[in-house]
């Protein structure tokens, strides 16, 4: 009987040591369970704020390239308003200077009919002076004074003829000058808004070889307006 108690303690004890290591193995399951969920949120957080970080600088990227995009559409749209300017006051400079030069060749067209006109009464009193009805010397001194009356007008009227026409091609070659600069300032707009429309396409597809485009775009166009303040 005394066995027999010691027996069935002995099983009892053997039951709670293997009840205590099922419960011990359940609680460093669960411990372990957790860990991995815990270990997986945080790979989770980890990962959902490196994806927020990425975003936050693409869309910081994106808001300093339109604004440099914009900044340099601002900049080439003032050269081009300068240049636009420079352009229509050349251009009317030189529609000025060619009528001034086109009233020019008219007023020498002028002289010169005037000066045939004289050529022609010189010819006609030197017919008159070698005729025999010329023989009275006052009348032959009258002819001869009015011969030389007439070249000395046709003199005056030659040398008016030269001033005019050096005063004419003056004239036409300074329009020719401005033109030539009208038309430098010209592409030098065409060149500056080239480069504002590629550079306000690059903001709304953000095309960073548009906006290279734009750039190059605009060192065209201000090497086009320098080259036409200098020359």
């Amino acid at each position: 009987s005394h066995d027999e108690g010691n027996i069935e303690e002995c099983v009892h004890d053997q039951r709670i040591g293997e009840h205590n290591a099922q419960a011990e193995q359940l609680e460093e399951g669960g411990r372990t369970h957790q860990s991995e969920v815990n270990s997986t949120s945080e790979s989770k957080s980890t990962s959902e704020f490196k994806s927020k970080d990425k975003r936050a600088g693409a869309e910081l990227k994106s808001k300093h390239f339109a604004t440099k995009c914009a900044i340099t559409a601002s900049i080439l749209a003032v050269f081009a308003a300068i240049s636009s300017l420079l352009a229509g006051h050349y251009a009317n400079e030189a529609v000025l200077k060619q009528t001034e030069a086109s009233d020019k060749w008219a007023y020498y067209q002028a002289k010169s009919t005037k000066a045939h006109v004289y050529e022609g009464d010189l010819f006609v009193l030197q017919a008159l002076n070698g005729t025999k009805d010329a023989k009275d010397k006052a009348q032959k001194d009258a002819i001869m004074e009015s011969m030389n009356q007439i070249q000395d007008k046709m003199e005056q009227y030659q040398e008016e003829k030269d001033d005019i026409q050096r005063s004419a091609e003056s004239l036409e070659n300074s329009s020719h000058k401005d033109m030539s600069e009208h038309e430098d300032f010209a592409l030098a707009v065409s060149c500056f808004q080239i480069g504002i429309v590629l550079a306000s396409v690059s903001i709304l597809i953000h095309g960073r070889k548009l906006y290279l485009g734009s750039v190059a775009a605009g060192l065209i166009g201000l090497v086009c307006l320098v080259l036409g303040v200098v020359t």
